[in-house]
């Protein structure tokens, strides 16, 4: 028998079907340990409060009462400071005007993207975000060690966990599961050590 004062009586069924986030976990997991030698890589935010320069110039624009919606597009003086950047960066160009928008993060530029691509009946290869953190305990291990120790065997050990993840998340939705392949984190790592020592010598110093 149903219990007729329980919210979750309410909610979607496949909404109430829905894993529970276990990044979110991880989120409650690492507040718990504030204070402590502790760098949450849950997501793509940086271990290191906004700079002040930054901070200021939201303060300052709340105190001139810039409080208002801004164009859907985004900011205008935002949207060419993106297309300066973008073609500095990566010799593309697009128009401020009506070529970039500003979204409120990855996931909600991904969604507008497949909604205005998309049609009904279209195939479209899976598209996965993974976001998956560790929490390590590393100890008596030299400096100099430590570049490989994160970026080969942290990730070595987190990449099954991922690879399971995903081949769950399709498999739930109907789909045949999607195994990833495996990944050479010792190339990448020996390709990122490669880029950092070209970048040292052409500005005359020591990769870090």
């Amino acid at each position: 028998m149903s219990n007729s004062t329980d919210p979750k009586r309410w909610v979607a069924g496949h909404v109430a079907s829905l894993p529970k986030s276990g990044i979110r976990d991880f989120f409650e997991l690492v507040a718990k340990m504030k204070g402590q030698d502790v760098i949450s890589l849950g997501v793509g935010e940086p271990d290191f409060v906004t700079p002040w320069h930054i901070r200021e110039s939201a303060i300052f624009a709340l105190e001139r009462g810039k409080t208002y919606y801004t164009s859907n597009l985004g900011m205008i003086e935002l949207r060419r400071a993106i297309a300066t950047y973008v073609e500095e960066h990566f010799a593309v160009s697009y128009r401020p005007d009506d070529q970039i928008i500003v979204t409120v993060g990855v996931s909600e530029a991904l969604d507008l993207a497949l909604r205005a691509f998309c049609n009904p009946g279209d195939k479209v290869m899976f598209l996965v975000e993974a976001a998956q953190a560790g929490l390590f305990q590393i100890r008596n291990v030299p400096p100099q060690d430590m570049g490989p120790l994160l970026g080969i065997a942290c990730p070595n050990t987190l990449f099954p966990y991922v690879r399971e993840t995903i081949s769950t998340v399709t498999s739930r939705a109907g789909f045949p599961p999607v195994v990833l392949a495996p990944m050479s984190f010792e190339t990448i790592y020996q390709q990122q050590v490669e880029q950092q020592m070209l970048a040292a010598q052409g500005a005359g110093g020591k990769p870090n």
